[in-house]
């Protein structure tokens, strides 16, 4: 980058008065084929001062947000503060480390900021990740404090260290003062350790102090640039050191921070919805990722700034990101140098992208083996200088000298290079290239891979007598991590055994995706592994290919040839284990996004675990049982940026409603028709029903908020499914009932009208009928006649339905009509009072009765949360259906209008109580 930036710097700790605030960015000037960035001023403060420093200029402007709440800077900052205080306590202070063991939300950034303002150092300890692994790190940190929470204290070893648990230990911590207080940290000392992949099989801790990383953010918030109007979208777990810029950078720079949930994170259509609910200007992710995000059909974004990192960008991906945002930026560093060293901003899909320039602080030397500087456009390995540097490796003291080396470029006491083990050189106009690597080291999906890790794990089994790993290329751009072992005399290996014993030791970006079993290893002459040499994944399979079975049905190729794309094969048979050919967890989005748009239908992420082969699959998807699986979502509208509607019924309104709603929002009909019901007991519960729903919808939403609701009779199941799913803990964001009113077995237990309103409302009716007689005449009688005769035969059958199911006779067929079912069905429905937000959209008066009623026709009685009342102009019985065509006209429109209203607020865009 080699720009000349001033960094305003506060006065030593205790003698400032003024706040911090931040300098605009000068003009930018060139760097050196030494690689030298210009030398700025940086703030000789800790990242949580930057912090304060801004919520005193911002106090009321929204800092951080999830799906559930949302918090000011001022209420960040108060609820850091009570949780600092309540951990010096503790003994957290300076150099202490404290780790951290909790879900993507708000909350999280509380905890980070607490731990820092405590002055303590967070180790960030991944629920998700193996016993094993996670206990080595708390024992490798000496860890004595791990904050987390209730749900997932089995996930996290003890009694190496006590447990904080939030939940239980929630009134004490707000029982602290919510005000600032003076921390002994410094700039100097720890703010975090980010553990990464060891060559000897044991991860090493890296140490990053607030010097280093109050760098690279000041530094980034001036290029690419960062603003206060700005919305990061977090979407990167905490073990993955870029976290930092997605939660710290909006922080110091008065933006906003909006937290996905992990499962947001992992499937591009949700997160296509989160990116337009929350209104992000930058989001970050690794070639990977935004590949998989590409290919599920994103549109991009004209106001959105990418950045990304972690692997070499290649310039199809490129070329394609550049024409879905408005600026890409790719970045470069390894993690102990602090996140990013350069930048390059990416005007073309030139080859190769290059990796940029070195940022503030920061110098670049690309040299030889006795470090001396390689000249321009030549290859070398790349060092790293500069105030981004780690302290070094925890507990290792050998490997930090042997990797942090005198800087022999600088007249600065004590300066340091990093040797980076990357091959690079540097471009005629100061850019820098990246080569390749000078060991055996390679990086998946953005994390840092040393094969010797796995390799070592893999020699510890007890069937392995050999083992070796390897990255091949499947795809340009697609990369696979392959395992070869080698079984010890007298033992037989199981590919999936291994596999088993392998999830115990790494975590799920270090697993292999396919492991082969050979006879020997191939060496070179120095008896090392030649890798270069190992099988390539299609040639070792070869000799069982005669063996797969053929696919028989159009399904079964189509899967086929689907399974063989996503995974880089010739082929895949239809027997064979998904996840066993290779397949992991990306992979996995990337099957289930091509297969929707193949076949034009939904389906989970849960039946790929489910029916993991071709054939499996074909039989999933074609299953047509007439059971309750019957009862089902149907995609009426599946594309969108919105979070999914849905609703309940499978009518030809509801597929209506559905088809002309707000062409970005996704809208999916959970079906019940006749035929269904019919298969049912007799009548079926209104309970049961909203529970086989409630599956069928967390098959494609898994997790909350849900956006839910019907008319007439399914409205009342929509009813019941909101109270069940707020039962569970999940989160509701809208309950939709349209032109629904309770029924009179309901409203009659919570509302019974007593005799003189029962007389007052007969009057009423005989007075309007005269009176639109008078008006109208016969015609008026003759549109009461043709809307009223019909249902005398429908309360006819309703009856003898109930009758026959009263006596505990069979029900004959030609009785179990829809009318009838719905009706004893609901007789027995008693629902309990609703906490959560509903909207009524009901017709304006007169219609459909002439009888003056409660403004929201007697729901009141049963919601005790949030009600809302939508009027509509709906058409009478008298002069259409209630389901005509102009009334589902009129129910769309104000559906999408109270739609994205309630979308926004739970996404935590509107203003809200924060919790």
């Amino acid at each position: 980058m080699g720009s000349s930036r001033s960094f305003e710097a506060l006065p030593p700790s205790g003698a400032r008065k003024e706040p911090y605030r931040p300098s605009p960015p000068e003009t930018e000037s060139h760097v050196s084929a030494g690689g030298n960035s210009s030398p700025a001023e940086c703030p000789q403060v800790c990242l949580h001062e930057l912090f304060e420093a801004q919520a005193r200029r911002t106090p009321k402007a929204i800092a951080v947000a999830d799906t559930k709440r949302q918090l000011t800077y001022s209420q960040l900052n108060a609820r850091a503060n009570q949780l600092a205080r309540y951990l010096r306590r503790r003994g957290v202070g300076p150099e202490v480390m404290v780790g951290i063991a909790l879900e993507r939300s708000a909350a999280r950034l509380v905890a980070l900021l607490g731990i820092l303002k405590s002055g303590g150092a967070y180790v960030p300890l991944d629920p998700e990740f193996p016993p094993d692994r996670l206990a080595f790190m708390v024992r490798d940190s000496g860890l004595q404090l791990i904050l987390t929470r209730s749900s997932l204290l089995d996930n996290v070893p003890e009694p190496i260290a006590r447990r904080v648990n939030w939940d239980a230990e929630q009134d004490s911590i707000a029982g602290e003062s919510e005000e600032d207080f003076p921390s002994a940290v410094e700039p100097q000392n720890l703010a975090y350790v980010t553990y990464t992949s060891g060559s000897t099989g044991r991860p090493k801790g890296v140490l990053i102090s607030h010097r280093s990383l109050v760098n690279v953010l000041e530094s980034l918030r001036l290029r690419p640039g960062f603003t206060a109007q700005g919305i990061f979208l977090a979407t990167t777990t905490l073990s993955f050191d870029i976290a930092a810029v997605e939660l710290f950078l909006p922080l110091i720079s008065g933006g906003r921070v909006f937290v996905a949930r992990r499962a947001v994170a992992n499937r591009p259509e949700q997160l296509q919805e989160y990116l337009v609910i929350s209104g992000a200007t930058v989001l970050q992710g690794v070639p990977s990722f935004w590949r998989l995000l590409i290919e599920s059909g994103w549109p991009g974004d004209r106001k959105l700034k990418l950045f990304c990192g972690g692997e070499e960008l290649r310039p199809p991906l490129a070329q394609a990101m550049l024409e879905r945002s408005a600026s890409v930026w790719n970045m470069y560093a390894p993690s102990e140098t602090t996140i990013y060293s350069t930048v390059y901003q990416v005007t073309g899909a030139e080859s190769p992208i290059a990796i940029g320039t070195p940022i503030a602080n920061t110098q670049a030397y690309v040299l030889d083996e006795a470090l001396g500087q390689v000249p321009v456009g030549e290859v070398g390995e790349l060092h790293l200088g500069g105030d981004g540097l780690a302290r070094g490796y925890l507990n290792r003291p050998e490997l930090t000298a042997q990797k942090f080396i005198h800087n022999p470029f600088s007249d600065q006491p004590g300066a340091r290079l990093y040797k980076t083990g990357d091959l690079a050189r540097f471009r005629p106009d100061g850019n820098l290239e990246y080569v390749g690597r000078l060991d055996d080291q390679v990086k998946i999906r953005g994390f840092r891979i040393e094969l010797g890790e796995i390799e070592a794990v893999l020699a510890e089994h007890l069937a392995v007598g050999a083992a070796a790993a390897a990255v091949r290329e499947v795809k340009p751009g697609e990369t696979l991590l392959m395992a070869y072992v080698v079984p010890r005399p007298g033992h037989s290996i199981q590919t999936e055994e291994v596999r088993s014993y392998l999830k115990t030791r790494l975590p799920d970006y270090m697993l292999p995706a396919r492991i082969e079993i050979l006879n020997a290893l191939p060496l070179v002459a120095s008896g090392k592994i030649d890798r270069q040499a190992l099988p390539a994944p299609e040639s070792s399979r070869e000799a069982a290919a005669d063996l797969r079975s053929a696919p028989q049905t159009e399904l079964e190729k189509k899967l086929e040839r689907i399974f063989a794309d996503v995974l880089g094969l010739d082929w895949a048979g239809i027997d064979e284990n998904f996840f066993a050919l290779g397949g992991d967890s990306l992979h996995a989005i990337r099957l289930i996004t091509r297969i929707e748009k193949a076949l034009g239908r939904k389906i989970s992420l849960a039946s790929l675990f489910q029916a993991p082969t071709v054939r499996e699959l074909a039989a999933f998807l074609s299953d047509s049982r007439p059971t309750y699986e019957v009862l089902r979502a149907l995609p009426i509208q599946p594309r969108g940026a919105r979070p999914p509607f849905f609703c309940v019924g499978g009518g030809p309104a509801t597929r209506a409603l559905g088809q002309i709603l707000a062409p970005e929002q996704p809208f999916l009909g959970l079906v019940f028709e006749e035929r269904d019901l019919k298969t049912l007991p007799a009548p079926f519960r209104v309970e049961d029903l909203a529970a086989i729903l409630i599956r069928k919808m967390q098959d494609e939403q898994p997790t909350g908020p849900y956006f839910l609701g019907g008319w007439c009779f399914p409205a009342y199941v929509a009813y019941e499914m909101g109270q069940q799913l707020r039962a569970k803990g999940e989160e509701v964001g809208l309950l939709a009932l349209i032109w629904t009113r309770l029924p009179p077995q309901i409203s009659k237990v919570l509302k019974p009208p007593g005799l003189a309103v029962k007389a007052s409302q007969w009057g009423q009716r005989m007075r309007f009928f005269i009176s639109q007689v008078r008006e109208a005449g016969w015609t008026y009688v003759s549109k009461r006649l043709a809307v009223r005769l019909p249902l005398i035969g429908v309360r006819a059958r309703m009856l003898a339905y109930r009758l026959y199911y009263e006596l505990g006779l069979q029900i004959p067929g030609w009785l179990r009509d829809m009318d009838s079912i719905e009706n004893v069905s609901c007789s027995a429905y008693r629902p309990e009072p609703y906490w959560g937000r509903v909207a009524l959209i009901l017709p304006q008066s007169p219609a459909p009765t002439p009888i003056p009623e409660e403004d929201d026709w007697a729901w009141s009685a049963l919601v005790k949360g949030k009600l809302e009342v939508h009027r509509v102009p709906f058409v009478d019985h008298l002069e259409a259906d209630v389901l005509d065509e102009q009334n589902v006209d009129l129910a769309a429109k104000k559906l999408t209008e109270i739609l994205f209203e309630a979308q926004r607020a739970a996404a935590g865009v509107e203003p809200a109580d924060v919790v």
